[in-house]
């Protein structure tokens, strides 16, 4: 099947085609000697070349014989998940749960609870922001995918600034990510 390096682009195409994820998982598992894939995550759920249901099913197919054990989502809507888990059980949801980012407490987060899903949060520190504050940006390579968010445009940043400043607690001792922690529990008045 040949060498992919841009697994991105990989997930891509394999989720658009129908018959490839047979001939990678194959390819797959003898090169690596394994007998399953532990979890396969269904990203680009906005696919327009196959019907989000179709892929959940060829995925379903795949966990069926045995090829991959567990199925998840990235950046699923409360929705998509309930329609992908009423096809297969789903896993885990990988999504940005941040101090910047608390919208996915409103409906994603409590349907994946509701559902038994689990969740992978990425980016709990925004992306480095809250650990290293407005600095940290001109850390970043011009390649990298933050630059280009709108949190960390300059016309944001003195405004980004002053919140890393209320959220890094360095008069209380605390550390940002002591803070974060706080974002899985129970809110407290």
């Amino acid at each position: 099947m040949g060498t992919f390096d841009d697994s991105v682009a990989l997930r891509t195409f394999l989720v658009e085609n129908p018959y490839i994820p047979y001939q990678f998982m194959d390819s797959y598992l003898s090169s690596t000697g394994l007998d399953a894939m532990s979890l396969w995550v269904l990203k680009f759920i906005f696919g327009k070349v196959l019907s989000f249901t179709y892929k959940m099913g060829e995925l379903k197919k795949l966990v069926e014989e045995g090829k991959i054990k567990y199925i998840g989502l990235s950046e699923a809507s409360a929705s998509t998940i309930r329609r992908a888990h009423s096809v297969h059980p789903i896993t885990a949801v990988q999504l940005e749960w941040s101090l910047w980012a608390r919208d996915v407490e409103e409906d994603i987060i409590p349907t994946c609870r509701e559902l038994g899903i689990g969740i992978v949060a990425y980016c709990p520190l925004g992306g480095g922001f809250f650990s290293s504050g407005p600095k940290m940006v001109e850390t970043l390579s011009e390649h990298d995918f933050c630059k280009f968010m709108p949190r960390f445009q300059p016309e944001n940043l003195a405004q980004n600034a002053l919140i890393f400043e209320r959220v890094n607690g360095q008069e209380e001792g605390m550390h940002p990510f002591t803070t974060c922690i706080g974002l899985g529990s129970p809110s407290r008045k």
